[in-house]
């Protein structure tokens, strides 16, 4: 026997009453902040229930209602003195209610505000990364300030599966992004990289990029593979044959990794993970790691 909307409404109306402050519940505010995504047709249950929005009385005067428990609540984290519980809510619904910014909230902001001066003032001193490049080597830098070349923005989406690196083909690039050609530090700086090392594309964690060697022509730039779980792989000899790579995965078709495999080069007659003699820019490396750590751990 079909439920009438009548008391559909009356149930859903009770479920919002239970959800208010101070309720024990612990989905209570998630439960009042999914009425609406349940009435605009984005979710199916409703405090748990599978329904439909066309089983409901009067759907806007369950949004209202559930839009004014939320608001309860926003005030009861202010009553019962709990800052940051406020402050977290406030996030969730500054776009969904007139609410007043907590003081929390700016006194966060301003921190926040005055970290980023300090870094900004800090890392000043450092020239930025891809001058550091150009210190050690002022061609490789040049060759660096377009690496996608006339590729396309999703040319990993389509064929990243085909570059895989020298070692480990169960990394594929396929949700790569070309990365900013003139990154800041703390674009670069927190990634666990343990070598001298500038990325070029990348997603997650894991990047594809080159090291940077004392005074090395950009084609003497050996690329490489990083995974934020495995550390380095080899992926090609040079920029030149990267280049080369990408070209043969985008000709496609049948033998394609031979054909990336063929355009890889020989690869480095070194230890990957061995220490390189520093330079210029492995130096102004460290010393923005030094300094952004620094300044997270006085936050």
């Amino acid at each position: 026997m079909a439920i009438s909307k009548e008391k559909m409404q009356s149930w859903a109306m009770r479920m919002i009453e239970e959800a208010r402050p101070p309720s024990r519940t612990i989905t209570a505010i998630d439960d009042l902040l999914a009425l609406r995504s349940f009435f605009k047709g984005d979710r199916t249950l409703l405090f748990g229930m599978k329904t439909t929005p066309d089983a409901f009385d009067d759907p806007s005067a369950l949004v209202e209602e559930a839009r004014g428990a939320l608001r309860e609540w926003f005030d009861h984290f202010a009553e019962i003195g709990d800052a940051k519980e406020q402050a977290r809510l406030y996030y969730r619904l500054e776009h969904l209610l007139d609410i007043p910014e907590p003081e929390f909230v700016r006194q966060e902001r301003a921190a926040n505000e005055a970290r980023e001066s300090a870094k900004r003032d800090a890392l000043s001193v450092l020239p930025r990364p891809l001058d550091a490049v150009a210190a050690v080597s002022p061609s490789l830098a040049a060759a660096l300030q377009n690496p996608q070349g006339e590729r396309s923005e999703d040319f990993f989406a389509e064929y990243g599966e085909a570059l895989t690196p020298k070692g480990n083909t169960s990394l594929d690039m396929s949700n790569f992004d070309w990365l900013s050609a003139d990154p800041d530090w703390d674009d670069l700086v927190g990634s666990g990289f343990d070598t001298p090392f500038f990325p070029i594309a990348g997603s997650d964690g894991d990047y594809v990029g080159v090291l940077v060697f004392l005074e090395a022509p950009d084609d003497d730039a050996v690329v490489l593979y990083y995974s934020h779980e495995e550390g380095f792989f080899f992926m090609a000899e040079s920029l030149q044959h990267w280049n080369a790579m990408c070209d043969a995965a985008s000709v496609g078709g049948r033998g394609v990794k031979k054909k990336v495999d063929r355009a890889r080069g020989r690869g480095p007659r070194w230890n990957i993970d061995g220490a390189l003699p520093p330079n210029a820019y492995g130096d102004a490396l460290a010393r923005a790691e030094a300094i952004i750590e620094r300044l997270h751990r006085g936050s």
